[in-house]
């Protein structure tokens, strides 16, 4: 963009050379043919001045928007930083959720193994409470067998208290190995399942970090987006105006040359306009039709001849009489203005023919 603005103000340059050769190339011929037009010439000049210090004060235009421009794609870069930093956050999230994901699935199968176990020491314990049962009945019909075999009584009776007192023994071995295992699988229960609330409870504060950190995320994108969008628009906006600025001072150009070249001048004492100064002003007209957004204040004035009082009404009215051409013409009134200022702005010496000659004009001055 900055090297478009430079090759754009350097075809400024290039047209403005080509045009000041073709002027002084003119203004050399004028001077060879026609000494009554050397005044016309330093008028020319003037106005030359003028379109150069218009130049300069562009290129410091075009300066100052490609600096803001700069700011402005400075901004952007940061703001590019900015979304990178955080994506990369976003990416970071998602792999810590991905190995809170991976240890709770590692947590449920633990659980699930240590289930089995507890689920087959149980098994054990239940196969031993029906040994238990049997053993217990076995007891009773041999106490049943007692009762019905007297002779033998006393000796059963020694043996069953006997097999009584080990089974009882070996009974309360079994429970108690029983009980000791119970407890140490409920233990081992009770350790998972809290190791399992542990795991839960962070995996919950993991995926509610994880969901403020996506919401942040998308407010800060959202936010970043709608201020990069706007510094597009005010990026876009600064280019439109500067090709406004570019058209619009080209035209002021193109109309300050017409203007150079429009000598309306009046006859002594009069408001007429000349058969010379209507064809100019026919051109004048033409190029005011081309720039049709400019307003125009057209200004008066008279030689040092009579009151000065006299003078300025002249001068207004010679304005007014070129005004009225212009609207025959199709300029619309609206853009319009005149003033007269008499004999207090002369361009020649009015001691002379020529010099008054010259000072009895019309001149255009562009309103923005």
């Amino acid at each position: 963009m900055l090297e478009t603005t430079k090759n754009e103000t350097q075809k400024i340059k290039e047209e403005y050379k080509s045009k000041l050769q073709a002027f002084q190339s003119q203004k050399e011929s004028m001077e060879q043919n026609l000494s009554a037009e050397l005044e016309k010439v330093k008028s020319l000049t003037d106005e030359k001045a003028k379109l150069e210090d218009r130049v300069k004060s562009l290129e410091q235009n075009i300066t100052t928007q490609t600096d803001e421009k700069g700011q402005l794609l400075g901004k952007v870069d940061e703001l590019k930083d900015k979304v990178a930093k955080i994506s990369t956050i976003a990416k970071e999230m998602q792999r810590t959720k991905e190995e809170y994901s991976s240890k709770l699935l590692t947590l449920k199968s633990q659980k699930e193994s240590m289930e089995q176990n507890l689920s087959v020491e149980l098994e054990k314990a239940k196969s031993l409470t029906n040994e238990k049962d049997k053993l217990e009945n076995r007891v009773k019909s041999l106490e049943q067998n007692i009762t019905t075999q007297t002779d033998e009584k006393a000796q059963l009776v020694s043996k069953v208290n006997e097999l009584k007192s080990s089974t009882k023994k070996e009974i309360e071995k079994i429970t108690q190995e029983y009980n000791n295992k119970l407890q140490t699988l409920e233990a081992q229960k009770a350790s998972i399942e809290q190791n399992l609330s542990n795991a839960i409870e962070k995996s919950q504060q993991s995926i509610d970090e994880n969901r403020k950190l996506k919401k942040e995320f998308t407010e800060q994108k959202t936010a970043l987006e709608q201020e990069l969008n706007s510094t597009k628009s005010q990026l876009q906006e600064l280019k439109s105006e500067k090709e406004k600025a570019i058209k619009k001072a080209e035209a002021k150009q193109t109309l300050l040359k017409t203007f150079s070249l429009t000598n309306v001048q009046f006859k002594r004492g009069s408001g007429e306009l000349t058969d010379e100064s209507k064809s100019r002003l026919d051109n004048t007209a033409q190029k005011m039709k081309e720039y049709p957004n400019f307003k125009y204040e057209i200004q008066g004035h008279t030689d040092k001849s009579g009151k000065e009082e006299f003078n300025i009404k002249l001068s207004a009215k010679r304005a007014e009489k070129t005004k009225e051409y212009l609207i025959e013409k199709g300029i619309p009134a609206d853009i319009l203005t005149t003033k007269g200022f008499g004999s207090s702005q002369p361009i020649a010496d009015n001691e002379t023919k020529e010099g008054r000659g010259k000072n009895r004009r019309v001149i255009f001055i562009i309103k923005d």
